[in-house]
């Protein structure tokens, strides 16, 4: 098997781990080793799993092959990695839950709420990265392109576009 072949299946093992995490958390709780490497970026490329087909690799290596590979590049494993990381943490949570009958319990309450929606805001910021990379790659096609019909259907989407987002992050319409 060619080295390119072994790192892209090794790859598509990483986000199929990664998308099973994310979906039963539950069944990953164990697994320190995983909890540790889908901390960083740099965890991530280095964590192995052989019975699944995972190997180590240097972060370079992740990136260039992700980008190859993924309609999304890096950012799609980097994105599933966070969000498995997320899914962990909130299981872990909810194992050990605060007493709600008292005032302690219900102070800690409080804070993994506040912990929930600051999980909430960096889900936000990332789709608001893709949101902008897509529209700066519509841009760009439009602009490349020579017919003058594209990019002013372009601008007419961007400004829907736009209103749509101003609509949910400050809930009043354009």
């Amino acid at each position: 098997m060619s080295h390119f072949k072994a790192n892209q299946k090794s790859l598509e093992s990483t986000k199929k781990l990664l998308l099973d995490v994310i979906d039963c958390p539950s069944e990953f709780m164990d697994n320190e080793i995983l909890k540790i490497a889908l901390k960083t970026q740099d965890g991530l490329a280095k964590y192995e799993e052989n019975e699944k087909g995972i190997r180590s690799c240097c972060l370079n290596t992740q990136k260039r092959h992700a980008d190859r590979l993924f309609a999304r590049g890096f950012f799609e494993l980097d994105e599933a990695r966070i969000n498995a990381g997320l899914a962990l943490e909130k299981v872990g949570k909810r194992k050990n839950g605060p007493n709600r009958r008292t005032k302690p319990g219900l102070f800690t309450m409080v804070n993994e709420l506040e912990a929930d929606v600051a999980i909430l805001e960096k889900r936000n910021v990332l789709l608001s990265i893709v949101i902008e990379k897509m529209k700066g790659d519509l841009k760009r096609f439009a602009e490349r392109s020579d017919d003058s019909t594209l990019l002013i259907e372009y601008e007419d989407k961007n400004k829907a576009i736009e209103a749509m987002l101003s609509y949910t992050l400050d809930g009043e319409r354009m």
